[in-house]
């Protein structure tokens, strides 16, 4: 979708029970409602990430955990558990991604509203895009590329010993 959404002080409600003629404006209170949904489903969005990020971060860390004590006993074991904590760590890095993809599409969706007598009524055009403090995100990304690097760690030091 293009095009801003303007928010209007004053709205048209058309009324098939009246004469007043129909306008492409909609009722201030729908359109508040409508940014609310935006704003609810961005911050949905936004937790959920976070809340599978932690998730991953627990099973990894539970990975790597078990296949430290592991590595005692035959490589077998500690080779398949790092095949598999790598899968995860790819199942890890497509959920972050897609979902700070969704993020960032849901805030494109939310700076489409505008109120022309409030600019300032809109929280997501404060004037700081996500993407340009994006030092989070990379963090994420940087603690899933030490799992990886752990995982191809233990895979070479079993493969070769």
């Amino acid at each position: 979708m293009s095009g801003k959404i303007d928010v209007k002080p004053t709205s048209t409600v058309p009324n098939q029970y009246t004469d007043i003629a129909l306008t492409n404006q909609y009722t201030d209170i729908a359109l508040t409602n409508l940014f609310n949904a935006h704003l609810s489903l961005l911050n949905s969005e936004r937790h959920v990430i976070w809340l599978r990020y932690q998730s991953m971060l627990v099973a990894n860390s539970i990975v790597v955990g078990l296949l430290a004590r592991l590595d005692e006993l035959k490589t077998m074991p500690v080779v398949l558990g790092s095949i598999f904590g790598l899968a995860l760590c790819l199942a890890w890095l497509v959920s972050l991604w897609s979902g700070y993809n969704l993020f960032f599409k849901l805030h494109k969706e939310a700076l489409r509203f505008e109120w022309s007598y409030d600019p300032s009524a809109n929280p997501c055009a404060t004037g700081e895009s996500y993407r340009s403090s994006d030092w989070i995100r990379y963090s994420a990304i940087f603690v899933i590329f030490l799992f990886i690097a752990a995982y191809l760690v233990l895979i070479g030091y079993n493969s070769c010993g």
